[in-house]
């Protein structure tokens, strides 16, 4: 009985650290997401300011990436669908690729296959433009992304 009571005791504190540790994140994360829409909003009104479309444009790209990091996928990938068709039509096939990369980035943090599968194709599309283009970086950087995206398939699931 008295071990049944000290264990109980010591859950209690797991449960309370736990608490107050997602507590703390909770407050992190909506810290984040407020300096997020701060500077974003910022970089942009700065672009327009100069009304540099790349410059915006490339605005749009960082703001997909950190809203497809704080779990706004769709949201993310609506930003990105902008930049990728100012750029595709742009003939910019660097900043196409940089865009798809982010774009599997999103698909790859979401779950099932057809994400993984998405994923998968911007990386190529990525590395193949890279490769064309001569953007070390780029085609590195896809190169990657997919081996670390095979190497999720081939991890076992939890």
């Amino acid at each position: 009985l008295a071990e049944n009571r000290a264990a109980a005791v010591s859950l209690s504190a797991t449960l309370e650290r736990l608490t107050r540790r997602l507590e703390t994140s909770r407050q992190y994360e909506t810290q984040l997401r407020a300096a997020l829409e701060s500077s974003t909003t910022e970089a942009g009104e700065l672009a327009r300011a100069l009304e540099d479309l790349d410059l915006l444009l490339l605005t749009v790209i960082c703001e997909a990436e950190a809203l497809g990091k704080v779990g706004r996928p769709a949201e993310a990938e609506h930003r990105l669908g902008e930049a990728l068709g100012f750029f595709s039509t742009a003939g910019n096939g660097v900043r196409r690729a940089e865009c798809l990369l982010v774009l599997g980035d999103i698909h790859r943090a979401q779950a099932g296959a057809e994400h993984a599968e998405t994923a998968r194709r911007c990386y190529e599309v990525a590395a193949r433009l890279g490769a064309e283009l001569g953007a070390a970086r780029v085609s590195a950087r896809a190169a990657a992304s997919l081996a670390a995206l095979q190497g999720d398939a081939a991890a076992p699931e939890r």
